[in-house]
């Protein structure tokens, strides 16, 4: 979000000063937020939509406005190069979201919730702001931002992956409202609205920041009025995902690891423990070695790049695979644990079981495995 908003900041600045130098700095920016989200593309992509409607296309003759997308290319190169050896996996991940499909009126009310329902209102403010007479040098922000909402409503992102562009938004509303509502009285008018937004503000701290127990946050969540809409279509527990899928990891670490460490040691040493995709992995990975674990394996995401580590199959521990597959492709199959932690998410909550002698060659047939879903 930072790097958003230097980026919005320079380029009102280029504007303001009409210095064409600073182009590079909004390469170098640009080159850095796209590195750290690639999201940035989509905004960037608006920002151009922005610029040809707007007096800034003519910045588009200038050299060094060229020499800025020189600069953002030359640090996004090799990761584009690395994304288009690989068949571009980040394409291929964002088709296999199961992201919820929300219908106009439910986006733009999550929208809402997220920047808080009253701040809403000054990012509709600084919207309008840029279409007004005083801020035409400016409109293109104001395209940009209506290009944005819609490409991210037409493909089903995230909501989250709107809010970086909401800092710049919730400016430009500030500013809106001062030169609005100069008056004595109006200005009171805004300084009530303000302390209600942070009233607000203060009234949802808990869904964002895990300022309560999680027993007195799911009380507290139950009672909410104002409810974020999940943004995957998965079981859900009582609480949201953004807490339930903090719980239930370790638990599942430490039981793997009673088991595992009571097998044979001859045993231990070809048995893998696989991780169907890259939380319980993960898992593994960050509470094992205090837990005498191995490195997981994994075939989902970029999990799937350090392939099976030599383990063929002989001995697997899975910790999410249903049982039935199990029995038509191992010679035994055993149960290890079916830890149940009470926030978890149910659908990350299966029986782990423990595969002898699976029938495929992990090593040789490790391909067919990756999955982004």
């Amino acid at each position: 979000m930072p790097l958003w908003t230097a980026a919005v900041l320079l380029f009102v600045r280029i504007e303001k000063t009409s210095n064409p130098l600073l182009w590079l700095a909004f390469g170098a920016v640009a080159g850095l937020a796209l590195m750290h989200k690639y999201s940035f593309a989509f905004y960037l992509a608006a920002l151009v939509v922005g610029t040809l409607l707007s007096a800034w296309r003519r910045w588009l003759l200038n050299r060094w406005f060229w020499g800025g997308v020189a600069i953002a290319l030359a640090i996004t190169l090799p990761n584009i190069f690395w994304q288009a050896h690989r068949h571009f996996p980040f394409l291929e991940l964002q088709h296999n979201h199961r992201n919820v499909i929300l219908p106009p009126l439910q986006f733009v009310y999550v929208q809402a919730l997220l920047v808080n329902i009253l701040s809403s209102a000054f990012v509709i403010a600084g919207a309008v702001f840029f279409f007004t007479s005083p801020m035409k040098r400016f409109r293109a922000l104001g395209w940009t931002f209506i290009a944005y909402m819609l490409l991210m409503y037409t493909l089903h992102a995230k909501d989250y992956l709107v809010t970086p562009v909401y800092p710049a938004m919730l400016a430009a509303g500030a500013v809106a409202a001062e030169r609005w509502f100069a008056s004595t009285w109006s200005s009171r008018f805004v300084a009530a609205y303000v302390l209600a937004a942070c009233a607000l503000s203060a009234l949802m701290l808990p869904s964002f920041v895990p300022v309560l127990s999680i027993d007195a946050f799911a009380r507290y969540h139950q009672k909410m009025v104002l409810h974020r809409i999940e943004a995957e279509d998965n079981a859900h527990s009582a609480v949201p995902d953004y807490y339930s899928s903090c719980f239930g990891w370790k638990e599942r670490a430490e039981a793997v690891s009673r088991y595992y460490n009571a097998l044979p040691a001859d045993e231990r040493q070809k048995t893998a423990i696989f991780g169907s995709f890259y939380g319980q992995a993960g898992a593994i990975d960050h509470f094992g070695p205090a837990l005498g674990l191995p490195k997981a394996i994994c075939s989902h995401h970029s999990y799937w790049y350090w392939g099976s580590r030599g383990y063929t199959g002989e001995s697997v521990i899975l910790l999410d695979v249903d049982l039935e597959y199990l029995q038509r492709h191992c010679a035994s199959v055993t149960l290890v644990a079916d830890p149940k932690v009470q926030w978890a998410r149910p659908d990350w909550e299966r029986p782990i079981y423990h595969c002898r002698k699976f029938d495929r060659d992990l090593t040789k047939e490790w391909d067919a495995y990756r999955h982004f879903d």
